[in-house]
């Protein structure tokens, strides 16, 4: 049951870094005298940072608070 709440968790934060690097693409667009390349970059820039980032926050999130011994 832990590998599903892992995985939502990071499904949920994947989605947040997916909006964020769409949000960020679209900035770089908006900007004046900037190529549209740019603008990909920007997305695909920020999404290989973001994703490693929510990966590591979900399995930080859901790690286990105690060893039960049993």
């Amino acid at each position: 049951m832990q590998g599903l709440t892992l995985l939502g968790t990071f499904l949920v934060l994947a989605l947040v870094s997916i909006g964020a690097a769409v949000f960020a693409g679209l900035i770089a667009d908006s900007l004046p005298y900037i190529h549209d390349m740019l603008s990909l970059l920007v997305f695909f820039g920020t999404l290989v940072v973001l994703l490693p980032i929510a990966w590591i926050i979900a399995v930080k999130l859901t790690e286990p608070k105690h060893i039960t011994q049993g």
